[in-house]
């Protein structure tokens, strides 16, 4: 069972989809004698899994994205992470042991194959929003696997201190000294 706190659309399946989590209606947590329902499993899909033509898709009709930023429950985000891992295993992947304040993006291109923007922006600071002073990130390591292309060129488009970046094992390794604000790299690989 996930909690929910965004909004949910009631909707029906078609035959072919595998629901996968259904709706529940609201269950009062007081008095403690009606604290609980006699069915769990509901007729209105949450989380439905279809295929179209050659391709596999996962709805959620209710919001497991709000949820997961606004209340920052784990069991929303696996729900997404693992949607992610199962409908694309061999995705552009990003490892980093940068704090989870760090926000990073990847773009490709859809004009020229094997052209990539990274970046990174970071978030952290005092717990006081709106933000008033970020506080700078130090030693950040990323590894890209942008499937095994080796490394043409690359260009810092910005940067508050060295980067270091490398090619190694398919994967493109960055070493940041610093984050202050935001970092941007535009990465070409050989076609």
């Amino acid at each position: 069972m996930l909690i929910n706190a965004g909004y949910t659309l009631l909707c029906q399946s078609k035959a072919e989809a595998v629901k996968i989590g259904t709706y529940v209606p609201l269950v009062h947590n007081q008095p403690p004698e009606k604290a609980w329902t006699d069915e769990w499993k509901g007729e209105h899909p949450t989380v439905q899994e279809n295929t179209f033509q050659k391709g596999k898709v996962i709805y959620f009709s209710n919001q497991p994205d709000r949820v997961s930023y606004e209340n920052g429950h784990p069991d929303t985000r696996n729900l997404l992470l693992r949607s992610i891992a199962y409908l694309a295993p061999e995705a552009l992947r990003i490892e980093t042991d940068a704090p989870e304040s760090v926000h990073i993006g990847l773009t490709r291109s859809s004009v020229s194959p094997g052209e990539y923007i990274f970046s990174m922006v970071n978030t952290s600071s005092a717990p006081v929003r709106p933000l008033r002073n970020l506080i700078p990130v130090h030693k950040i390591r990323v590894n890209l696997h942008l499937g095994g292309s080796p490394l043409q060129r690359f260009k810092i488009l910005r940067s508050q201190g060295p980067v270091q970046i490398l090619e190694k094992d398919g994967k493109i390794n960055l070493h940041l000294e610093l984050l202050e604000d935001y970092f941007s790299v535009h990465l070409q690989l050989k076609s």
